[in-house]
C-alpha cells in the first residue's frame, strides 16, 4: 500500500494488487527476439482516500503486450 497527498489536500492511499507478468526471449545468431506481458492478469489499480469505501480511483487499464527484435552487428 502506497500514500501520497491529494490534490484537496487528501491523503490518498493506493490498495495493493497481485500482478503476473510474463516474459520469454529466444537469441538465434546475432538475432533477439522477446515478447512480454504486463498484468496477465487484468489486475485493476485502486486509489481511495482514508477508508477503502471512499474509492478515488479505479483504473482498469488491461494487459499490456510487447514483441521486439533486436540484431547485434
Amino acid at each position: 500500500m502506497q500514500s501520497r497527498i491529494g490534490l484537496l489536500g487528501d491523503v490518498v492511499m493506493v490498495a495493493a494488487r497481485d500482478q503476473f507478468d510474463f516474459g520469454m526471449s529466444y537469441k538465434y545468431g546475432n538475432i533477439n527476439v522477446s515478447f512480454d506481458i504486463l498484468n496477465l492478469t487484468n489486475e485493476p489499480v485502486r486509489s481511495y482516500s482514508v477508508y477503502e469505501e471512499r474509492l478515488i480511483n479505479y483504473i482498469n487499464s488491461g494487459s499490456d503486450y510487447s514483441l521486439s527484435m533486436s540484431v547485434e552487428f
